[in-house]
């Protein structure tokens, strides 16, 4: 059976202002059928998300944004997502996620 797994990428907390810094720490919540990751950016931030095997990396070109991963596990288990892992490059910011299921994104 394939488990389903959202990444959601939110463009901001619903909370939270319009004009509330990006970054910080990246929230998640686990479901019945799919674990959810919520990350604070600009909603006029471009971003792309690619998938390769076993893995999703979210990739914000020419911004550097410092996310916090320390604190994903404290609410959801390992079942779907095993790692997270943020960096920040030349080329801009970069949010790794392991998956450990077969998983749709």
């Amino acid at each position: 059976m394939i488990r389903t797994l959202a990444v959601a990428v939110a463009a901001g907390l619903a909370a939270a202002p319009l004009h509330a810094a990006e970054g910080g720490p990246i929230l998640s919540g686990e479901h019945a059928n799919f674990s959810r990751l919520v990350v604070r950016i600009d909603p006029t931030t471009e971003w792309s998300l690619e998938t390769t095997d076993g893995r999703v990396t979210l990739f914000i070109p020419g911004k550097e944004i410092a996310f916090d991963a320390a604190r994903v596990f404290e609410k959801i288990p390992r079942t779907r997502i095993g790692a997270v892992t943020t960096a920040i490059g030349p080329e801009g910011t970069s949010v790794a996620v392991d998956l450990t299921c077969d998983c749709r994104v």
